[in-house]
Order: C-alpha cells, then structure tokens, then sequence
C-alpha cells in the first residue's frame, strides 16, 4: 500500500487537477483495509487493479520522442522532444539523461517542465563532446518524488567533435596542396631541361 500511494502521489502532483485523483485512489487503497472483504477476497485485487489502470493512463500519455541526433561539435545543445498526451496540462515533469558512453557528457540536467494539454516541448540541454562515436542517451521521465512517468526512451546520438574532424579536413587540405606543389615543381624542371634542346643556336659568324 505504501508504495503505491507514493505512486498516486506522484502521478496527482503534475496533474492540474490532481488534488481529486489523490483523493479518488488514496482513499480506494484505505478501503483495501475494511473487513467487508473477508468473505470477498477478489475485492482488493479489483482495487488494485483499478488503481494501477489509473496511474498508467497518466503515466504513459506523457513520454519522450525517440530520435536520431548528429552532434558535430566540441561542445552545444542536444534537443530533447517531451510529448504529453492527456487532455490536461501537466507541469513538475523530470527528465533526466543518462548517456551510455562516456563520449558524451550532460553538462547539467534540465529542471521541471511544464507540458501544455496535446502539446510537446523541445527541451534544450548542453552536452560535451569528449570523442566520436554513436552514444545512446537513455531518457527517464518522472514525477517530483521519482514516480517513473511514460516508458524510458533512447536518443541515438552520433557524436564527432570538431577537434577530430577539423584536423582530417586540415590534412587532407595539407596533402592537396603538397601534392600540387610537387607537380608544379617537377613540371618546371621538365620544362627548362627541354629548353636548350628545344632550340637551335647560331654559331655562323
């Protein structure tokens, strides 16, 4: 019972009306206690079903988009979409980042969000590049007291900072050049060896 008033509680506090589902299903797990149910065992459990029905018709109407992110930079802003479902706004919304490599790093977590009714918000959160390579970001929703919201997500981001590519490209530029200034040098020397031969001189006098 404990546990799932804490998840009740969860759930009722980013609702705009969440003072009535409180209300509702704190006071449904309290009746689980009655002795009316000692003839009806099936009592309790229909209300434990009822009550996780509830929670989980909020919970998963509020989740973030999977995406496919490419970071070309030392440091920046990854985007994160939160969508929310419901017909009601919801605010006090937690998400929290949590990359699966240690190529890229969340500089700081975003703070509580608030998501209009059917709507979705881009949330912007600044990340370090540290090398390349694919990085999945697992993305958790929850409520102010760590009631998990929605199911988690993945962000696959494909991170190439500019300290490593810069140089590829300034090398390979670096080469180009070597490669024409060697032709032109040895076309050069072709040209004058050829040149005495290339003509006739008068020795007539």
């Amino acid at each position: 019972i404990p546990e799932t008033l804490s998840s009740i509680g969860g759930i009722a506090s980013i609702l705009g009306n969440g003072q009535q589902f409180a209300d509702t299903w704190a006071d449904a797990q309290v009746q689980k206690l009655s002795t009316r149910w000692r003839d009806h065992p099936e009592g309790p459990t229909a209300i434990d079903a009822s009550t996780a029905a509830a929670i989980d018709a909020v919970s998963l109407h509020v989740r973030v988009a999977p995406s496919n992110v490419n970071f070309f930079a030392d440091k920046g802003v990854l985007q994160i979409t939160v969508v929310n479902d419901l017909d009601i706004p919801v605010h006090g919304v937690h998400l929290t980042l949590t990359p699966g490599q240690p190529r890229l790093r969340i500089e700081q977590q975003p703070g509580p969000l608030r998501i209009g009714a059917k709507s979705r918000t881009n949330v912007q959160i600044r990340i370090t590049a540290v090398t390349g390579g694919r990085v999945p970001i697992k993305a958790a929703l929850t409520a102010a007291n760590g009631t998990p919201l929605g199911q988690n997500a993945h962000v696959d981001v494909r991170v190439q900072p500019t300290s490593t590519w810069i140089y590829w490209v300034l090398g390979a530029v670096a080469g180009i050049i070597l490669v024409l200034g060697t032709y032109r040098s040895l076309r050069r020397g072709s040209t004058r060896a050829t040149s005495p031969a290339a003509q006739e001189i008068s020795l007539d006098v």
